[in-house]
């Protein structure tokens, strides 16, 4: 991920509104403390005044999130951690430090201060009651930093705390595809989609794991269970249909594998593979002006990709 700004001093921006300022990754925990410490000093001192706050703290919280919010929006980071800060200043209720907590969490990881970033998400696990949802969040983390045994650790918990969800099963399935373990992916997306059988993701993410275990046909189902389930997200619709596509064409229905990449391609008109794909659908089909101009497309993104300019070079000589 390219950089769009460093911030040169990471603990001063994280000490913005707070009493004390982080040193090093290692004081992950002594910030946490401090957090604590300080919201407890807030309930001490409006306890101590009489003041019947709770609206105008929520209000204060609001605003304060929203503006961190813009200046996220903005790309102004530095900005944004400031004003979180600021908002776990104005705390008065534990809960509301989970939600400030998980999103500067996220902020800092999109700016790469990982060690900052799981040390938030350890320090609203810590506020009780716990919230089973926080494990997703810092297990999903720990899948982005490749940290996959601490993942299943998170997943693990969540699953003792909620085991109805289907989040955790499906989580832990998708390390499991993650590292190559198919099969056991497969149990683990079985258990969510009895947990939850609308669960298109879910559905989703095993008929890419049975693509990979070579159950083709499965595999298919499963693409087209997920697209009858509404999938809600962009990205996921746009999977389904570049799998069940490509499913298609191995399966050698090339018709059906043109019109699934083409729907692949309404949603994401430059997508590389549903270009590439959809133009050996119609190379094996014979239609190879369609072929080209796919080819050429696709080149056009990525001219160093050699395989597509051997295929426009092949159909320009016939």
């Amino acid at each position: 991920m390219r950089r769009l700004l460093r911030i040169h001093s990471i603990e001063l921006a994280l000490a913005a509104g707070l009493a004390a300022i982080v040193t090093s990754p290692a004081s992950a925990q002594s910030l946490s403390d401090r957090l604590t410490r300080q919201i407890g000093e807030v309930r001490k001192t409006e306890a101590q005044s009489g003041v019947s706050s709770a609206q105008s703290l929520s209000d204060r919280l609001t605003r304060q999130i929203e503006v961190a919010r813009r200046a996220e929006s903005k790309r102004d980071f530095s900005s944004a951690l400031s004003m979180y800060g600021d908002a776990l200043g104005v705390l008065s209720a534990e809960g509301d430090s989970r939600r400030v907590l998980r999103m500067r969490a996220k902020l800092l990881e999109h700016l790469e201060e990982y060690a900052h970033a799981e040390a938030d998400l350890t320090a609203a696990l810590g506020v009780a009651p716990v919230d089973p949802s926080l494990y997703v969040d810092r297990g999903y983390f720990y899948m982005r930093r490749l940290r996959y045994a601490d993942a299943l650790a998170d997943f693990a918990m969540g699953a003792q705390l909620k085991p109805t969800d289907a989040i955790f099963p499906f989580a832990v399935g998708r390390v499991e595809n993650a590292l190559g373990r198919h099969a056991r992916a497969i149990d683990n997306y079985n258990r969510a989609l009895a947990l939850d059988p609308a669960n298109g993701r879910a559905m989703l993410a095993r008929a890419e794991a049975r693509f990979h275990r070579g159950l083709l046909r499965s595999a298919w189902q499963d693409y087209t269970g997920s697209l009858a389930l509404s999938l809600e997200h962009k990205d996921d619709l746009f999977f389904a249909w570049l799998g069940r596509g490509y499913v298609a064409m191995m399966l050698g229905d090339l018709d059906a594998a043109v019109a699934d990449f083409d729907a692949a391609l309404a949603i994401n008109p430059d997508a590389f593979n549903a270009l590439s794909w959809r133009g050996y659908a119609h190379e094996l089909s014979g239609r190879h002006d369609l072929a080209l101009a796919d080819y050429e497309r696709a080149y056009a993104y990525d001219p160093e990709d050699s395989t597509m300019r051997d295929s426009i070079r092949r159909l320009r000589a016939k």
